[in-house]
């Protein structure tokens, strides 16, 4: 509606992450089986990396791979 691009869009928002967590990626599986118990929609969104770089892979009308470098 507000024609914004989807690079802007997760430039500037959260794009439906409510909450996330930060956890050992050995654990990661657990703990998402733990919140869907409790009825939380829960999923792995990601992976921390030694890049400053963000990688998203959209779903929108235009999908594609959107990169954020860090600004050091």
């Amino acid at each position: 509606i507000g024609k914004v691009s989807e690079e802007q869009a997760y430039r500037l928002w959260n794009m439906g992450n409510g909450m996330l967590l930060v956890v050992n990626p050995d654990h990661a599986g657990d703990i998402v089986r733990f919140a869907q118990t409790r009825k939380y929609e829960a999923k792995i969104c990601g992976k921390i990396i030694k890049k400053p770089e963000i990688v998203i892979d959209t779903k929108g009308l235009d999908p594609k791979r959107l990169t954020y470098k860090a600004i050091l």
